[in-house]
This record gives C-alpha cells, structure tokens and sequence, in this order.
C-alpha cells in the first residue's frame, strides 16, 4: 500500500513538472489559476520491540489534514464527484485533467484516483 502512495505522489508531482513547464512555454503560467495540492505525508510506524506473536505490529500513519473535508474524483472515477460548487469544482476538473496528464506521462500505464482532503 505504501509502495502505491508513494508512485502515487510521484507522478502527481510528475505531473505539476509536466503542467507548469507547458504553461512557461506558452506564457500562460502567470495567467492560469493552477491550484496546487500535495498529499498528505504518510510512514510507516514499527514498535522498537517485537513481541512473539503471529501478527507483527506494523501501521502506516498519515499527517491530519484540518479543516473541511472534500471529496473531488471517486475511487473509480474519471469526472468531479457530484454537488461540486466555486472552488472545490475547479480544483476537482484541475485533478481530472492531472489524471490524463498521469495517463500521458506513465506511457497510458495508470492514473491517479480517489482524490480527497481539504485545499488551504
């Protein structure tokens, strides 16, 4: 699961490379609204002793993310969730044209999905 988020966070920030760039080539980037986002960092939490039991303890954390909590591209989507108003519309159209930038950069490999959090 760790190994998903973090190829995950790496094309996503591939792609803000990919966005941008175009943008100064044209000399739009000072003109277009690009919202920027980041996921939230994330670990892996291992007690310094082991126990003998069966089931290692391991658990993967995540920074809390504050504030009011939107969801913008479903798990199994390619549009804006539904109900999508202002800002948090824009932002989930800018993440589904990110999600075709992915596709494009992973030579039409994966995307990423399930957006979700809160944009500051």
């Amino acid at each position: 699961e760790l190994r998903a988020l973090y190829y995950a966070c790496a094309i996503h920030d591939q792609g803000y490379v990919v966005i941008l760039k175009a943008l100064r080539e044209v000399g739009m980037d000072e003109v277009v609204d690009v919202p920027i986002l980041r996921f939230a960092a994330t670990g892996v939490a291992i007690p310094q002793e082991l126990t003998q039991s069966l089931e290692e303890p391991v658990w993967i954390v995540e920074e809390k993310i504050p504030g009011q909590f939107t969801k913008y591209i479903n798990n199994n989507g390619l549009t804006p969730m539904p109900g999508l108003v202002g800002r948090n519309l824009a932002i989930a159209v800018f993440l589904c044209f990110c999600q075709h930038v992915h596709y494009l950069i992973s030579t039409r490999r994966c995307i990423v999905a399930d957006y979700q959090g809160m944009c500051f």
